[in-house]
């Protein structure tokens, strides 16, 4: 009997082999390199879309239209996992953040899979593995609300995988996560024309039909004065023109990735001349983009791949809200990351020497990612990196000041509120209250005044005015600032309390009476208003009426009241 002979695998199982291999990898990385950030409280607008966000409490109210101007609105896909989220593990972010690790790594894997059909397979594997690990794809996962551009991604890169009705479909369901997606039809019909390749007409008339899908969706939920031409701070060609130097920005942070940013403000109202040598630098990318799409398509298409995956949010539609994101990089950094990847494996032509370059860069950018996930486990750390690392600016003052409050280090907060307020002079109030917990009353009043001249149908305010006055014994002009809080709202209870005990301690009893007795209609729970009550009617000579209330005060909070002493000096003095 003759010796069986060995059957080489086939290509396919051995691609299958590998492939098994290279997503374990990417798995096994991602989730250790993320491990630091996954306990790191919620930052900035992970508040409102998620920690008091009512409608993830169910799923069934997730995926209702959202109010204006959320986190959330015209993207339901996300607010549904938020929903899921929240039901397994409440608002532990932990489960928040391995869910978008996840989806970092299925996106690493569809980036994979695409490169795979242009590129070898070690080619392949290094353009997931080191877009996957650059710090520039933090945001979307430390920043946990930013899932809207983890998802995106991925029906994005999904849409140009598949062919066909799954391509229509992944397509429709980017729509549901997030605005960019509106590119994926033209990134799809120019990768087609890059790659010699060509779908059937009707599937890119059903690709184009999915704006149909976001055009719905944000009639449902408008998100507001974010983003748009109506109503933005800075005009189209100003925020081109500050688009122009984030761009550039971004460039640098892809090859040099340090110092990376949260929050970089509002956009300015730059000139063309403070612009110039970034416009004209981007103007020429953009240029060569075009000539390149001509003459070498596949490399033409990684420039219009990065231009056009950043123009929804990078180009003449102003976001009022921030100038610039480093998020936005997710989809656009996979051009440089396969640009950079097939430069060097041109470059560098024993496989030794790209082995050595691919696994130092890999090094480099995983100590950096580890680095920066280790900034967000504190938000004290976080808020000041980015007054370091940027010009300051009001947005990054306040949160830093809300840090340092939970720290307890409130003259280091009111200094960083005084910054603050120059820009956003609606925390002038804050500012003040914060002076008042501290005694620095003489300040608190002069903030105050300065915040209800500009904002006089504030109650709030007056009734805040009024305890500053109240401190400094400016007895009258307390009374005054809470006559004006009543004014402005007489359904306010704690200004018609605050109201009625100036006057009880002006000895303006009737008053006092009157005021307490609207302060107990509108807050009939409220013991204290009650005990504000009894004071006011022992000065009226109303006893009985007095006895009535403390009685009242002491059902409603039985333990540590003072209406118990007030009610037993009450009776003694009664003589019962």
């Amino acid at each position: 009997m003759g010796r069986a002979s060995r059957k080489p695998p086939s290509r396919g199982s051995t691609r299958s082999s590998i492939s098994a291999a290279a997503a374990t990898s990417l798995g096994v990385v991602a989730f250790a390199l993320y491990a630091n950030a996954l306990a790191a409280p919620f930052v900035f607008d992970d508040d409102h879309a998620i920690v008091v966000n009512e409608q993830i409490r169910h799923i069934s109210t997730s995926l209702a239209p959202t109010e204006q101007g959320s986190p959330l609105a015209g993207r339901p896909l996300v607010s549904l996992t938020f929903a899921v989220n929240y039901g397994f593990g409440g608002l532990d972010p932990r489960g928040y953040r391995l869910v978008n690790v996840a989806i970092h790594v299925i996106n690493a894997l569809l980036l994979f899979a695409l490169a795979r059909r242009h590129l070898d397979e070690r080619s392949a594997f290094a353009v997931a593995l080191i877009w996957m690990v650059h710090p520039l794809a933090t945001e979307p996962i430390d920043y946990v609300s930013q899932r809207t551009e983890l998802m995106m991604a991925s029906f994005f890169l999904a849409t140009v995988y598949f062919r066909g009705w799954w391509s229509v479909l992944c397509c429709a369901l980017g729509m549901a996560c997030k605005e960019t997606m509106v590119v994926a039809p033209i990134i799809v019909i120019l990768y087609d024309r890059a790659c010699g390749s060509r779908r059937q007409g009707h599937d890119y008339a059903a690709l184009c039909a999915t704006w149909l899908t976001l055009f719905a969706l944000l009639w449902s939920s408008p998100r507001g004065d974010s983003a748009g031409f109506v109503g933005a701070s800075v005009s189209p060609w100003e925020y081109l023109l500050d688009q122009s130097m984030m761009i550039v920005r971004y460039l640098r942070l892809a090859f040099w990735p340090r110092d990376l940013v949260l929050d970089y403000g509002e956009p300015s109202h730059v000139t063309f001349s403070q612009a110039a040598p970034y416009f004209v630098l981007v103007a020429a990318l953009v240029a060569a983009t075009i000539v390149a799409f001509i003459r070498k398509p596949p490399i033409g298409f990684l420039g219009a791949w990065f231009f056009l995956t950043l123009a929804p949010t990078s180009s003449v539609m102003p976001i009022s809200t921030e100038v610039g994101a480093e998020r936005r990089m997710y989809l656009p950094l996979i051009a440089i990351v396969v640009l950079a990847v097939t430069l060097a494996v041109r470059g560098f032509a024993g496989s030794r020497g790209r082995r050595f370059v691919f696994a130092g860069s890999v090094v480099l950018l995983c100590a950096a990612t580890y680095q920066r996930n280790a900034e967000y486990r504190s938000g004290l750390t976080l808020w000041q990196t980015v007054l370091d690392r940027w010009p300051p600016h009001a947005r990054a003052h306040r949160n830093l000041a809300a840090e340092l409050k939970l720290a307890n280090r409130p003259n280091e907060e009111i200094e960083h509120l005084r910054a603050a307020v120059k820009d956003l002079p609606e925390i002038r109030n804050i500012l003040g209250l914060e002076l008042l917990a501290l005694g620095r009353n003489t300040e608190a009043v002069d903030e105050l005044q300065v915040y209800v001249r500009d904002n006089p149908r504030d109650a709030d305010a007056w009734a805040n005015l009024g305890n500053a006055l109240s401190a400094l014994n400016r007895d009258n002009e307390a009374l005054q600032a809470y006559q004006r809080a009543v004014d402005v709202d007489p359904n306010n209870g704690l200004s018609q309390r605050n109201l009625a005990l100036e006057y009880l301690q002006q000895n303006d009893f009737s008053n006092a009476v009157a005021h307490a007795r609207e302060a107990v209609r509108l807050t009939p729970n409220d013991a204290a208003a009650h005990n504000l009550l009894g004071l006011s009617l022992i000065g009226a000579q109303k006893t009985d009426e007095a006895i009535a209330e403390f009685r009242a005060s002491l059902a409603i909070q039985p333990a540590n009241n003072d209406a118990s002493g007030y009610l037993e000096r009450t009776l003694k003095a009664t003589g019962r």
